[in-house]
């Protein structure tokens, strides 16, 4: 799961930058916010089982700073037990490194170790594998301006008391025209199924922080916790959506320093909230002890059940694509027999043949831009998910 961290760098000072915000002709940003200290960010968890288990690595920037994410992509990133012995994760070049299935002895404890370029390491504390209890049932309803994603699980050994969710999110969506016909090789020939791109679907990882823990109920049970919600009218909505469910157990430490990451992001930005907590986990830089790292490392098997929601059983409005602004300027355009080459269209897909209304002769092929096509354009696949039903 990825979240946004309140670090150092962009907590520091946030008062008083937005006092002089207020009344200042020239603006001014303190030195703590202009500097780019870098700080390694660590997200993921060592999961137990068939899921895989994702580190992610990445840099901390000033807050005034408008490019994406600095991953860390040159790193070596090991598990360690207290025996020392130790299994590498795959580099996957995008600040990602994984393992696709762990085995883990529940008996020992584990750590996180990280080498950087420029003889920089990381460790994290060593920690027991929580085992997560089964989760019971994932629910939904429906109410005046969407559904409402519920998740019930209970642990009758009492061992499970922190919880925490992610989700994944799978829909699936289509493209403003349907394409029958492409331009291939000289030729304009019936676009295959297996080349089709008005069908995709496209996945998405959750970005909240969800946590309960039952320390204060007589049963370690807890009954439709608020998951998620998705308005009616989203386009992940528009034919089939599924959710993916994933039930983390944490220690009590672990449990606090999401709880501590979860005030922060949704309580910074505004003048009367509390200076955001710089409580930075379990992870420590070996090398220079002073320099601090971000994130929390843990170990637990998972929870998970799927859910499938169809667009029939939803009573709401649907998705219009008028309203969606990634439509915009969507419109056909008739391409003439004379024009039809590759260099011709211009960027252009074909969609299908246009006649004369009268004489009834083929004058063109209708054609529009990728985006307006080509469904994986909207950052989808046009191949079905395995689990789809």
């Amino acid at each position: 799961m990825s979240y946004k961290f309140s670090t150092i760098v962009k907590g520091v000072g946030f008062l008083s930058v937005m006092l002089l915000m207020s009344n200042c002709i020239e603006s001014y940003l303190p030195k703590v916010i202009q500097t780019d200290y870098g700080y390694l960010v660590v997200e993921g968890m060592l999961i137990q089982g068939d899921l895989p288990t994702v580190i992610r690595l990445s840099r901390t920037q000033s807050i005034n700073q408008k490019e994406g994410t600095i991953k860390e992509t040159a790193a070596v990133v090991r598990i360690e037990d207290e025996s020392g012995d130790s299994f590498e994760l795959a580099n996957n070049g995008d600040g990602t490194y994984s393992a696709s299935h762990v085995n883990l002895d529940i008996s020992k404890t584990y750590r996180l170790r990280i080498f950087t370029p420029g003889d920089k390491e990381y460790a994290s504390d060593f920690v027991s594998v929580q085992q997560s209890p089964d989760i019971d049932k994932v629910t939904w309803q429906e109410g005046d301006k969407g559904l409402q994603f519920f998740v019930s699980t209970h642990d009758a050994t009492n061992k499970a008391i922190y919880y925490l969710w992610s989700f994944e999110e799978t829909w699936e969506y289509s493209s403003l025209f349907y394409s029958i016909y492409k331009y291939d090789k000289g030729q304009i020939v019936p676009r295959a199924l297996s080349s089709e791109l008005y069908y995709c679907w496209r996945s998405e990882e959750s970005h909240n922080i969800f946590l309960t823990n039952t320390v204060s109920l007589s049963e370690n049970v807890v009954n439709d916790f608020k998951l998620h919600f998705l308005p009616e009218e989203s386009r992940k909505l528009m034919y089939g959506y599924s959710l993916l469910v994933k039930q983390h157990a944490l220690t009590k430490e672990a449990y606090d320093y999401w709880e501590t990451l979860k005030r922060n992001n949704e309580t910074l930005g505004s003048l009367f909230d509390r200076t955001p907590s710089q409580d930075i986990g379990n992870l420590h830089c070996i090398s220079n002890p002073e320099e601090p790292i971000l994130g929390f490392f843990s170990a637990t098997s998972l929870g998970t059940k799927r859910i499938f929601v169809g667009r029939q059983e939803i009573s709401g409005p649907h998705f219009r694509y008028d309203e969606d602004p990634s439509f915009d300027l969507c419109e056909e355009k008739i391409v003439p027999l004379s024009q039809l080459n590759d260099p011709g269209l211009k960027g252009l897909l074909l969609i299908d043949k246009r006649f004369d209304l009268i004489s009834q002769e083929l004058v063109g092929y209708a054609a529009a831009s990728s985006r307006c096509v080509d469904c994986r354009e909207h950052g989808g696949s046009n191949i079905q998910p395995d689990f789809w039903p």
